[in-house]
C-alpha cells in the first residue's frame, strides 16, 4: 500500500509548471514522541513552559503549510514581558529512532527585545519543529536556528506575525545530514513592521533541501530582506522559493531577495524561484540570483598558492556559512562556528 503524501512548501500562486517547483510532496507521518527540550532564559525575564500535550496552533499560517499541522501534538510556550531584553537558548533533541515533533509558541509583548537560539540535533526516523512568532508593537524577535540533526527526513516550519513597528529577524544554518523541508511565512500586518531572513546551507551526499520563504506586506511602509547563500554538491538537490507579496494598501513598502549558490559537480540539481507579487503602486520590489561553479580565476589563485581544488572548494563553502556569524553574540557565534567545523573540517 502506497503511503499517503501531503503538499508542503507551496507557492502562493502557481508558476513555471514545467519546472515542477510550485509545491513539494512529502510522506505524512504520525508522531510517537515529543522532542526533548532544554531551554534557559539568560536574563530570567522570559517565561518558558514545559513541553506538554497541546492542540496545534492554527491562528498563524506557516511556510511549510497547514497540511503538516496534525503532526504537532506536543508543544511549549515562550513569553517575553513588555519592555524587556532577553536571550533564550534552546537545545532541541529528536527522539532516537522515533517519529518526533515539537511546536514552539512565542509571544513577544510590546517593546520587548527577544533573541531565541534553537540548536536542533539528534537522530529520528522523522522529526518536525514548528515555531510561531507573535511580535507585538515595537517588539523585536531574532530567531537563530542551527539545524544539524541526523534524521532521515525532517521539517522546520516557521510562521510570523508582526504588529506596528514590530521587527522579525531570522538567521538559519542548514547542515542536516538527511532530507530537510523548511518553510517560513511572515505577515507584516502593522505599519512600519519589518522582516529579514539570512540563510546559509550545505547540501551534499544525495540529500535534498527544499526551502520556502513567503513575506506578505500588508501594513504601510513595511520592509523585507531575504538572502540565502550556500553550496550544493555530491549528487545533492536544493530548491529555494522566495515570494514577496506587496499587497493593496501597503504603500511605501519595500521587499528584496537574493540568493547565491555554489554548484560543485555536474550531478547536482538547483532550482531557484524568486517571485514578486504586486497589487500596490507605491512600492519597491527586487530580486536576484547568482548560480554557478567556482570561476577559473579563483581556482588559479588558489593553485598558485599550492592549494588543491578540493581544498579551495571547502574554503569557499566554509566562508559562505561563516558570514552568518557576523553580528551575533560570542556564545551564539561560537555555536555556529563549532557546527560548521564539524561538517567542514579545516
Amino acid at each position: 500500500m502506497e503511503q499517503q503524501k501531503i503538499i508542503v512548501n507551496a507557492l502562493p500562486v502557481k508558476t513555471w509548471h514545467r519546472l515542477d517547483v510550485n509545491e513539494a510532496k512529502t510522506i505524512a507521518y504520525t508522531p510517537t514522541a515529543a522532542c526533548t527540550v532544554q531551554a534557559e532564559s539568560e536574563q530570567g525575564t522570559t517565561q518558558i513552559s514545559a513541553v506538554s500535550k497541546v492542540e496545534p496552533e492554527q491562528s498563524v499560517e506557516t511556510g511549510v503549510g497547514a497540511a503538516l499541522t496534525p503532526v504537532f501534538q506536543w508543544g511549549m510556550q515562550i513569553a517575553a514581558a513588555s519592555n524587556t531584553t532577553d536571550t533564550v537558548r534552546m537545545t532541541i533533541q529528536n527522539a532516537p529512532q522515533a517519529e518526533s515533533s515539537l511546536q514552539v509558541l512565542v509571544n513577544a509583548a510590546g517593546g520587548s527585545h527577544l533573541t531565541i537560539v534553537q540548536n536542533w540535533e539528534g537522530q529520528a526516523n522523522h522529526a518536525a519543529v514548528r515555531t510561531i512568532l507573535h511580535v507585538a508593537a515595537n517588539a523585536t524577535v531574532h530567531l537563530i536556528q542551527v539545524l544539524a540533526d541526523n534524521s532521515a527526513d525532517s521539517w522546520n516550519d516557521v510562521g510570523c506575525v508582526a504588529a506596528e513597528k514590530g521587527s522579525i529577524e531570522l538567521t538559519r544554518l542548514y547542515l542536516t545530514k538527511g532530507n530537510l523541508t523548511s518553510g517560513v511565512r511572515a505577515d507584516l500586518i502593522g505599519d512600519g513592521s519589518s522582516f529579514t531572513s539570512h540563510s546559509g546551507y550545505l547540501v551534499q551526499q544525495n540529500r535534498t533541501l527544499d526551502m520556502n520563504v513567503i513575506v506578505n506586506h500588508i501594513g504601510k511602509k513595511t520592509m523585507s530582506d531575504i538572502t540565502a547563500e550556500g553550496t550544493v554538491q555530491n549528487h545533492a538537490a536544493k530548491i529555494f522559493r522566495g515570494t514577496i507579496d506587496l499587497r493593496t494598501g501597503c504603500s511605501g513598502s519595500e521587499g528584496k531577495e537574493n540568493e547565491t549558490v555554489l554548484l560543485l559537480g555536474d550531478d547536482v540539481v538547483n532550482k531557484t524561484i524568486p517571485l514578486i507579487l504586486c497589487s500596490e503602486e507605491d512600492v519597491k520590489g527586487s530580486h536576484g540570483a547568482s548560480i554557478g561553479e567556482l570561476p577559473q580565476d579563483i581556482l588559479f589563485y588558489f593553485a598558485s598558492r599550492g592549494i588543491e581544488k578540493e581544498t579551495a572548494e571547502k574554503i569557499i563553502s566554509r566562508a559562505k556559512l561563516e558570514t552568518l556569524c557576523q553580528g551575533l553574540d560570542e556564545k551564539t557565534a561560537d555555536l555556529l562556528q563549532k557546527t560548521i567545523d564539524e561538517v567542514i573540517p579545516t
